[in-house]
């Protein structure tokens, strides 16, 4: 198979500088999810608070996004610093260009116009440290989806069924919470809970071009764990072999905007490792 060309970048002033993978935690507060409160139930996603100013990469999400000509996307900035937190600062705290602003223009809140079919490269810059994606701009009929969202929690609508879900990690007890729309006084409901394991840690969601896979980076089984995608329901199924073996350790993933790569970074790599994917199944293997 001959390589494809790199479609995510991951950028950082110190990417090669060799250091263990963080495990200080600080500052520690709880996220509830929309419509639990009510239920008396909490989503247990735990989000930290960095006493570093130094930033490690910026990865920008929703990964290689696919828009229709005049659809708008929102970006998010997904700062991890030299600790190993990682936060989503208001997107208004970054800098935006786009590569080609003849086919998307992006603004200074992290909102892409699509203004003609082809691609751009979105890049957003954070304390000086970059991260970019390609935003793919198409005819109204080749998109099925949208998504938005940050590495925790994506918002995905399926245009062909009207459904909207929200896939949230819940890395305390390794597992991913799907909501969808619809609730009482207008709360986004729970519809289903799906275990990671043998994965552990679940930190990183990404989505396929498709919108029929979902892939998940486990921090603390250095793993990828993949589900597949019912647009109807939203309910995540299993992948025969996952979770797929990285070989090393994952901190985050990105699907290739053709949704036949994916790539994989390390948190103390310099550079990504691509893997391929099948298109039937979502499974992945290492590129050769």
């Amino acid at each position: 198979m001959p390589r494809q060309a790199e479609k995510v970048r991951w950028n950082s002033d110190l990417a090669k500088e060799s250091m263990e993978t963080p495990m200080r935690k600080v500052s520690r507060r709880l996220w509830f999810a929309p419509g639990l409160l009510a239920l008396g139930m909490c989503a247990c996603a735990v989000f930290y608070v960095s006493n570093s100013e130094k930033v490690r990469f910026v990865i920008i999400t929703p990964g290689n996004p696919v828009i229709v000509i005049g659809g708008v996307q929102q970006f998010a900035l997904n700062v991890t610093f030299v600790d190993g937190v990682v936060t989503q600062p208001d997107p208004t705290s970054g800098v935006w260009t786009s590569s080609n602003s003849s086919v998307a223009v992006v603004n200074s809140q992290g909102q892409a116009t699509g203004v003609k079919a082809g691609t751009a490269v979105i890049t957003g810059t954070y304390k000086g440290v970059s991260g970019s994606t390609v935003l793919a701009v198409n005819a109204a009929s080749s998109v099925n989806f949208r998504v938005s969202g940050s590495a925790s929690t994506l918002k995905v609508s399926f245009l062909k069924t009207g459904r909207n879900f929200s896939y949230v990690l819940n890395p305390a007890d390794d597992t991913i919470a799907v909501y969808g729309s619809g609730g009482l006084q207008g709360q986004d409901r729970l519809e289903s809970v799906v275990s990671v394991a043998p994965g552990h840690s679940p930190g990183w969601l990404a989505i396929g071009p498709s919108g029929r896979f979902l892939y998940v980076a486990n921090h603390g089984s250095a793993n990828i764990s993949v589900f597949v995608i019912d647009p109807a329901t939203g309910r995540l199924g299993s992948v025969p072999g996952s979770p797929f073996d990285v070989g090393g350790g994952v901190w985050a993933v990105a699907v290739e905007s053709s949704g036949r790569m994916l790539s994989v970074m390390d948190f103390n790599a310099s550079s990504a490792k691509e893997f391929q994917v099948e298109a039937a199944s979502g499974a992945v293997e290492l590129w050769r």
